[in-house]
């Protein structure tokens, strides 16, 4: 490494593509397959359980939450551009190197000797991001160094030693003296490794990373030489501040400093308080950061922000850490806003961890893109944590998909987990399959996350099944959500039953889920309340989704009254939806009104889909009329759903519009479904040139709505109204079904309006596209072009105009032959 590389950590090649100086920590287990294969299958499945959970709870108190994670297979690496990172790497190397067996037996019940044991090192080296992650050096240094690395030690190159060797103890590997599997065939003469060996305890007390030193080690077994550490640097601290006053005023500063390392050094939230009151007591005044650490490491949001009052009135003044913090602590979405309101009042700038946890506290995706857009106002750069989350909130895979390829323009590395965000968002099983492939291409090692994601997206039961089968053999260890997806997708009861009982021999609890399936896949209602019964007794509380399909299983009255006994007996009252599965059962309006005064006197008020059940029995205007008033007096809207019910009930297509125009004087919008209600109406005296005119003067006018009156008119035959909308719609799909079917009728008939003065273009544009549909293409563009001539300017022009270059040769610059 040059000393132009130390000094900057971004470079740009001749293309002028951004190289940044790239950090690699890789762990490589030794012998892992052979170490599995003497482990039993569940014993193999607990131990990749516990893989998966051991590296979170060591990164973030190290600081290395915001590191790129990537799996390879054996091992994984971690990536940082940061070299701030590397004394932590160091320490979590120590960590693992010590202790990663014994946590890993502990963690997973399995005997140490089958565990298998580490090669680590750490390397430094030009790489390029790229969306699924940095392409360089810096890993093919440190799998290099991998091959000389004896088992548990940690080797670091010269560009990771010039920046830990006060801190750590590093030897220079002896090459010569290596064994001979691990001695290279030959070897640079610039090329030197290092062996970490340990901290250096003797200058930790002096060190600004006292606290991450101090975990470390917490976590190799050593919490008395830690504790020790501390109470030596408060004995220091008690000495050096007694004769403070009399000394410079850049010591005193220094020891200041120092008291607050130690605070928060401190393992809990009691320890740091008794170091802050001893600070006081010694005259140390508390600056912003101390008060910060002391928010950091209260347990509650009411402590925290005891704290920064506590601060305001010492007149220290709380900067953008100390809200950041408190923000992070609010309970609520409401408490986030009030502390980021309070914060801005204050005059503090908030950064990207303010944003962050603004983010993850939004309660939707409109929220937290407000808050996105208001970063990039602000000049806040993004985090690749702030993206994921922004992917997991997004509605819909194409606006995740802008979030991707936003990061991607950025330079952001994508985070592991936003590969099962994107088969979770993604439309079709296809496009899932196609991101568990990157995924597999990356080296990223799949989870139960990702086979829960398959399972949902697979295209049929077989397809699920195999997933199961395959993930489970890669020691994917499936959970209850597992288990229930299966339940739902099995084709028959058997088979349901079947991954109940599997998933009780893993020792999985059910959840309401799990009922809710079995329930549906019950061959009957005694076999559904026998599920209910053992569920329950296991501590499932039953809600409407278990109560509906047992409602839809009562066949007879009785059975309905021992759905709703057994319910009540386990602390369920019917709700609204309940009620509304009864009523779908009632034979008739006179019967369906006693559920719904049952329902009353049970204090359940009538929905919209009671009230659309009610309607569908009703077999006169004058009855659905009725409905709707009591519906008003429920508050129920008048929806065009609701509408249209009561119109179907009409004798005729008048009596229909008679009661479209009282409903519309109700506040209905007239949508397609309404006109859909009203022309499946009998239209017995009814022109089509009457009905058109009414159609046209409405400011909402569905196409789709008109293929319902030509429909109607071609059931009865009346072929002279049928065209005649024909002729006003051609580009239907029913009115093009008509012209092919009776294409010389037709024909004849649009030519009768070629000269009428208000339907000669309709007439020309349907004879158009009547010889389009048969063939004839050459005669139907002369009438195309009359029909684009008098078109004007809109969307019927351009469509034309598309349509006629699509036929001829000479597009739309032709001229009117008749």
């Amino acid at each position: 490494m040059t000393d132009s590389e130390l000094v900057s950590n971004t470079t740009s090649d001749a293309a002028g593509t951004a190289h940044s100086y790239v950090y690699c920590f890789l762990i490589d287990m030794i012998r892992s397959t052979s170490q599995r294969d003497r482990r039993s299958s569940v014993a193999t499945d607990r131990f990749d359980d516990a893989l998966d959970k051991y590296l979170d709870p060591l990164l973030e108190p190290l600081g290395l939450s915001a590191v790129h994670q990537h799996s390879t297979g054996d091992g994984f690496q971690l990536l940082t551009e940061n070299e701030n990172d590397l004394q932590a790497l160091c320490c979590l190397g120590v960590i693992m190197s010590r202790r990663f067996r014994s946590q890993l037996a502990k963690m997973a019940a399995v005997p140490v000797d089958n565990v298998p044991s580490l090669r680590i090192s750490i390397c430094g080296g030009k790489g390029t991001k790229k969306r699924s992650g940095y392409v360089g050096t810096s890993g093919i240094r440190a799998t290099r160094a991998n091959k000389y690395c004896l088992p548990n030690e940690v080797l670091v190159d010269e560009a990771v030693r010039v920046y830990v060797c006060d801190d750590f103890d590093l030897e220079l590997v002896d090459f010569a003296r290596r064994p001979p599997d691990l001695k290279p065939e030959h070897v640079e003469d610039d090329y030197r490794l290092y062996s970490l060996k340990d901290l250096r305890l003797e200058n930790l007390l002096e060190s600004d990373l006292l606290p991450i030193y101090r975990f470390t080690l917490s976590e190799t077994g050593r919490e008395a030489k830690a504790h020790e550490l501390l109470m030596e640097l408060e004995k220091r601290l008690n000495r050096e501040t007694q004769r403070l006053s009399d000394r410079p005023s850049e010591t005193q500063l220094h020891v200041a400093k120092r008291w607050s390392i130690l605070l928060n050094s401190q393992p809990d939230y009691e320890q740091a308080r008794r170091v802050f009151e001893r600070m006081v007591s010694e005259g140390i005044e508390p600056n912003v950061y101390v008060y910060s650490m002391l928010m950091n490491k209260s347990a509650t949001f009411g402590e925290a922000r005891a704290w920064l009052s506590e601060m305001e009135r010492r007149g220290v003044e709380p900067n953008v850490v100390s809200y950041s913090t408190l923000l992070a602590k609010a309970p609520d979405y409401g408490a986030a806003v009030d502390c980021f309101s309070e914060m801005c009042d204050a005059g503090v700038r908030p950064n990207d961890k303010t944003y962050g946890c603004l983010l993850a506290k939004s309660p939707d995706y409109e929220t937290a893109k407000a808050w996105m857009d208001q970063m990039s106002l602000n000049g806040v750069e993004p985090t690749s944590f702030m993206y994921a989350g922004m992917v997991i909130k997004s509605p819909d895979y194409a606006t995740a998909m802008q979030w991707l390829d936003a990061m991607e323009k950025r330079g952001i590395v994508m985070p592991t987990p936003a590969y099962s965000m994107m088969m979770n968002k993604s439309t079709d099983y296809e496009t899932a399959l196609a991101w568990y492939e990157s995924m597999r291409r990356s080296r990223i090692r799949p989870d139960v996350f990702t086979l829960n994601m398959l399972l949902e997206k697979a295209p049929d039961y077989p397809t699920a099944e195999a997933w199961v089968t395959e993930l489970t053999g890669r020691h994917v260890v499936p959970d209850i959500v597992t288990f229930n997806t299966m339940i739902k997708r099995s084709p028959d009861n058997r088979n349901a039953c079947d991954w109940y009982e599997k998933a009780r021999a893993l020792g999985l609890q059910p959840t309401l889920h799990t009922l809710i399936a079995l329930v549906y896949h019950s061959l009957g209602l005694d076999e559904a309340l026998d599920w209910m019964d053992r569920l329950v007794a296991e501590g499932i509380t039953i809600d409407t989704r278990v109560v509906q399909p047992l409602l839809h299983l009562a066949s007879t009255d009785e059975s309905i009254e021992r759905v709703r006994r057994k319910a009540k007996s386990v602390g369920f009252h019917l709700d609204v939806a309940c009620f509304n599965v009864i009523l779908r059962k009632t034979p008739n309006l006179d019967e369906a009104h006693k559920v719904v005064d049952d329902m009353r006197r049970s204090g359940i008020r009538p929905d919209e889909n009671t009230y659309q059940i009610l309607l569908r029995l009703t077999t006169d205007c004058e009855s659905g009329v009725w409905i709707l008033d009591s519906m008003e007096r429920d508050g129920v809207v008048l929806t065009p759903e609701i509408g249209g019910l009561v119109i179907r009930n009409a004798t005729n297509y008048r009596q229909g519009l008679d009661l479209l125009n009282r409903l519309r004087r109700r506040g209905m919008a007239i949508t397609a479904t309404v006109w859909d209600s009203l022309f499946h109406l009998d239209l017995t005296g009814v022109s089509a040139q009457e009905l058109l005119e009414t159609f046209v003067k409405e400011p909402m006018r569905p196409r789709q709505a008109m293929q319902s009156a030509i429909s109607k008119y071609r059931i009865q035959e009346r072929w002279d109204d049928c065209l005649f909308l024909v002729m006003n719609y051609p580009f239907l799909a029913i009115s093009l079904a008509i012209m092919r079917k009776r294409f010389e009728p037709s024909c004849a008939y649009f030519r009768t309006f070629l000269d009428d003065p208000k339907q000669g273009h309709n007439a020309a544009y349907a004879l158009g596209l009547a010889l389009h549909a048969a063939g004839q293409d050459k005669e139907a563009i002369e009438y195309l072009r009359v029909a684009r001539d008098g078109a004007g300017l809109g969307a019927r022009q351009e469509s034309l105009d598309k349509l006629i270059d699509s036929i001829s040769p000479e597009g739309t610059t032709g001229g009117n032959d008749l």
